[in-house]
């Protein structure tokens, strides 16, 4: 997954949990045998990051990124 961003508005009210499992019962049908992603790693990304670790995502890797910023 590249991104899953919920409203603070309309957070703790199941959406995420809803997608991750159509997602993962999507998976489990094509033969999919892992599921990953992405996350900033930013102070306003820890609770996401909780609710991940929470719904059984494991951290298994570090993300780089580099930005190419040509004006320097």
């Amino acid at each position: 997954m590249l991104a899953l961003v919920v409203s603070e508005k309309y957070c703790k009210q199941g959406i995420a949990t809803g997608l991750i499992d159509e997602v993962r019962l999507k998976a489990y049908q094509e033969g999919v045998t892992a599921l990953a992603l992405n996350s900033g790693m930013t102070s306003a990304r820890e609770t996401a990051h909780e609710f991940y670790q929470h719904y059984g995502f494991k951290k298994s890797s570090y993300g780089f990124s580099l930005d190419l910023d040509w004006e320097k």
